[in-house]
């Protein structure tokens, strides 16, 4: 039984160690990203620890993509951390300096309170400086560059794209991961883990190896839950990557790739492993409360609560086809066919065309309800 159902049994040790001593290890966007929110002696020890996976280390086209694709986007964030930390630090420090009011200290120690709140806030503003450097001068991302050089996998052609794209359509209406969580995402973003799946599975096939794969993405997608306790990967996924590759996958998060690193002799600190367990924690707090939040009036019943949001956002908000033939036909009568629409504009321009924003004016109002740009 164990044979037909390889993916609800957790790897025995003989199994764990086959994985190890000859895989792939595949790293997303999220495992990338994080990267930046590490402490420098966290992020230098992972670096190296990801150093010496050279050998066998690979990235899909997809996780390449969406790392530069929101780089920048996560190290904005970071420094706006330090922003609201050094606003709420001298919002308490003002409010102990205002003068007859409550709440109030011994002037002994309000001067202890400005001496040490000056330093921190001059130790948060030169981190706050470092961390918008990083947009021109990344150390982090010239390290993935030395790691990942010649080890990028290829990007798919839109021809095969659009078939993966229409597979999606029929997972997720399934409910097979990865990437159902993300259905709700407009336009083909929602089908971002099922290519990244389907560029990994293709990549093993074509090596003949297994895959150590290492996520950060916490959504139910990838892992199984119970209730809101994360037990381990899908196993649909370990069932399904065996079967199209004959190897086995096996799925981390940075935290658990470390941790068994560390217990196969790779040199990472307990401090450090004890700042990823902490991230992964919050990560997986996280999770329970969009969990719980989601659930609503309707608890405990997933495709319910699913179909309340589908219909919040429109009628056909499965499938992207249907949505924009809803949109076009609302908009106008002939605003699905191009040439008509044209033709129209061109009809509407009269004497007021000259005048650019009494003519855009003019075609929007004749367009119906719905604005020019359909986001």
């Amino acid at each position: 039984m164990k044979k037909m159902f390889h993916g609800y049994y957790t790897p025995t040790a003989e199994e764990f160690e086959a994985l190890w001593n000859d895989s792939l290890i595949v790293l997303d966007a999220s495992a990338l990203l994080n990267l930046y929110s590490y402490s420098s002696t966290t992020l230098q020890e992972f670096l190296e620890l990801l150093s010496k996976t050279k050998a066998n280390a690979w990235l899909p086209y997809q996780a390449a993509a969406e790392y530069h694709r929101n780089r920048c986007r996560v190290i904005r964030n970071a420094e706006k951390k330090y922003e609201g930390i050094l606003s709420d630090l001298r919002t308490v420090l003002n409010t102990f300096k205002a003068e007859k009011t409550h709440p109030y200290i011994e002037p002994d120690l309000l001067k202890q309170l400005e001496d040490l709140s000056e330093k921190i806030i001059q130790s948060l503003t030169d981190s706050k400086e470092s961390q918008k450097k990083i947009i021109r001068e990344d150390l982090i991302r010239d390290r993935l560059n030395e790691i990942y050089d010649g080890q990028v996998g290829e990007q798919y052609s839109p021809q095969d794209l659009e078939k993966i794209y229409a597979e999606g359509k029929h997972r997720y209406a399934d409910k097979v991961p990865p990437g159902f969580k993300d259905e709700t995402k407009l336009g083909t973003r929602g089908y971002g883990d099922l290519v990244l799946w389907r560029q990994i599975i293709k990549e093993s096939v074509k090596v003949g190896k297994g895959v150590i794969f290492v996520t950060d993405d916490e959504k139910p997608d990838w892992w199984l839950f119970n209730d809101t306790d994360k037990i381990g990967p899908r196993p649909e996924l370990l069932q399904e990557f065996r079967t199209e590759t004959t190897k086995d996958i096996y799925i981390y998060t940075s935290f658990s790739f470390a941790e068994h690193a560390k217990e196969r002799g790779e040199k990472i600190s307990e401090p450090a492993l004890a700042e990823l367990a902490a991230a992964d924690t919050a990560r997986d707090d996280q999770q329970r409360e969009r969990i719980n939040m989601l659930r609503g009036p309707v608890a405990g019943y997933e495709d319910p609560q699913r179909e309340l949001i589908n219909k919040l956002r429109g009628l056909f908000t499965l499938y992207e086809d249907p949505q924009r033939e809803l949109i076009n036909k609302l908009r106008g009568p002939v605003y699905e066919y191009e040439k008509q629409q044209r033709k129209l504009d061109r009809s509407t321009r009269g004497e007021v065309y000259e005048n650019d924003k009494l003519g855009r004016e003019l075609r929007r109002r004749l367009r119906g309800p719905f604005p020019e740009n359909e986001e």
